[in-house]
């Protein structure tokens, strides 16, 4: 698998993330000045901050849907990688991380002619398939 799809994979869940709390804040800002707007007490300078809170919350809402379309791509190429196996003919060394899919794991003890399989959410060793 390559590196920099589960790299991208990670920055999109952080960036989601992100913008998520931003929409969040843009909707508490929004809900605030329409209630001074209500009681005819917004200033144009705060008309001008409902605004801008109403175009970023539009932006945001837009942006999210994009980045959960591309993180749903890689989520299928993820999957489809996930059945993958490693097969070991000679050693694989202590400190060693495995990455099946989404599962990972550390190389505690050096392994010799062994197959590495993702099993559930782990991955296990079994005996070496030929």
């Amino acid at each position: 698998m390559d590196p920099t799809l589960r790299e991208r994979y990670k920055a999109l869940k952080e960036e989601i993330n992100t913008i998520e709390n931003d929409v969040k804040k843009a909707d508490q800002a929004i809900v605030l000045l329409k209630k001074l707007e209500a009681a005819n007490m917004l200033t144009p300078e705060k008309q001008e901050i409902m605004a801008k809170s109403v175009r970023t919350k539009v932006y945001f809402s837009n942006k999210i849907v994009e980045l959960k379309e591309e993180m749903a791509q890689m989520e299928g190429k993820l999957q489809q990688e996930a059945y993958g196996k490693v097969k070991i003919q000679n050693f694989i060394y202590p400190g060693t991380k495995v990455f099946i899919g989404t599962c990972m794991m550390y190389v505690k003890e050096p392994l010799q002619y062994c197959t590495l399989y993702r099993d559930g959410a782990d991955v296990r060793v079994g005996a070496i398939d030929r």
